[in-house]
């Protein structure tokens, strides 16, 4: 099961994520740019959910420090939240580096571009009866 790293400072964001995605992926948390790192070396994600603005800095920032610093995920895809009306801008300047998604993120977005950014061989379906 592919493990996913949930990086936001906001308790109900972190929990929304793992009800949406946890029945198909390996939730590991952190609530700030250095809790990513130190758990993003611990766990070597196979993806990462990124909040753009983080309490101790930003998440591109810490992104490209996690792939630059951590053996073996130099290539973990990244998936970026940010407010909807940056999305736009942030795709063209970082399209090649990163997945952006709009706050607030919707369900079957995530799950799509999660998707689309792992592995197939990694995905697991989604439990019967799930709204996407």
């Amino acid at each position: 099961m592919a493990r996913i790293l949930v990086v936001n400072s906001e308790d109900e964001s972190r929990l929304a994520i793992k009800l949406f995605l946890g029945d198909a992926y390996s939730i590991v948390e952190a609530t700030d740019a250095l809790d990513a790192f130190r758990v993003a070396s611990e766990t070597l994600p196979d993806c990462i959910i990124m909040d753009h603005a983080l309490p101790d800095g930003d998440g591109i920032t810490m992104a490209r420090r996690i792939r630059t610093k951590i053996k073996g995920l130099k290539h973990v895809p990244v998936i970026i939240c940010t407010p909807k009306e940056s999305v736009p801008a942030r795709q063209k300047e970082f399209a090649d580096e990163f997945g952006f998604l709009p706050k607030p993120v919707h369900v079957g977005d995530l799950r799509a571009m999660v998707e689309k950014m792992t592995p197939a061989s990694q995905h697991h379906p989604p439990s019967r009866g799930e709204e996407q």
